[in-house]
């Protein structure tokens, strides 16, 4: 009875040995020696009915948490709308900059169309009419403006201003406005075609009043004072100092 185990003991470790290797199915005499490990007790007959794989272990608990290993949430910050008509380009930029001030956001003009641009594209084609043409009293036809945190990083220009680049983020948000006719007046008035409002950062007074735009004083009373300092040959980080402890 002995030899015929210990012969099928020596069979089932040949069989192993000569085997190609398969790490999915480990052997029978694999499954003894771990089996036996875990438990000396362990029978012969248990170890054959044994699971035939070994136990996996994951790669998420070899070492402790690391929160640099999660993906960055994505920032979705939803702007409210902005009205749609405008008389000129000087009521639309004024209630732009309310809008600005009261949602936090900062908008910069990317690229313009001239009225008189628009005008030969117009007298260019072969049929158009006088009622076609943009007043050029309006001096642009079309601007585009992004949102201050969407410049393209990319070098352009002789690098004189930067600003923009440093604080991008690629962000999506486009506001465009066109010189058309009103169907309601029929007069020609400046209209928003286009406003994306989607940002993928936060807006708030903190960085709002952070941008250097917003750092600029504009007070006829506080420019004169500033004259005066630097008459009174002040130095600059001084002069600030006293006009942030004075206007805040």
């Amino acid at each position: 009875m002995s030899d015929s185990v210990g012969q099928t003991s020596i069979d089932d470790h040949s069989a192993s040995t000569n085997a190609p290797t398969d790490i999915s199915v480990p052997s029978l005499h694999d499954r003894e020696l771990y089996a036996r490990s875990a438990d000396p007790s362990a029978s012969a007959s248990s170890i054959r009915e044994a699971p035939t794989s070994l136990p996996v272990q994951s790669t998420a608990s070899c070492g402790p948490f690391d929160s640099s290993d999660e993906e960055p949430k994505e920032i979705r910050v939803v702007s409210p709308p902005f009205e749609t008509w405008y008389d000129d380009w000087n009521v639309f930029f004024a209630r732009l900059q309310d809008y600005q001030d009261r949602t936090k956001q900062l908008y910069s003009v990317r690229s313009t169309v001239k009225a008189t641009t628009r005008n030969a594209v117009i007298k260019a084609k072969k049929k158009w009419s006088e009622t076609e043409l943009i007043p050029e009293s309006f001096g642009d036809y079309y601007k585009k403006m992004l949102c201050t945190h969407g410049w393209n990083k990319s070098e352009r220009g002789d690098g004189r201003r930067t600003g923009h680049r440093g604080r991008s983020t690629g962000c999506g948000v486009v506001l465009c406005a066109t010189v058309t006719r009103c169907p309601e007046s029929l007069n020609f008035r400046v209209k928003v075609t286009v406003h994306k409002r989607v940002h993928n950062h936060r807006l708030g007074k903190d960085i709002y009043d952070h941008y250097p735009v917003n750092r600029r004083v504009t007070d006829p009373d506080v420019l004169d004072i500033v004259d005066e300092l630097v008459k009174a040959g002040g130095k600059p980080k001084k002069i600030l100092k006293y006009l942030q402890e004075t206007t805040g």
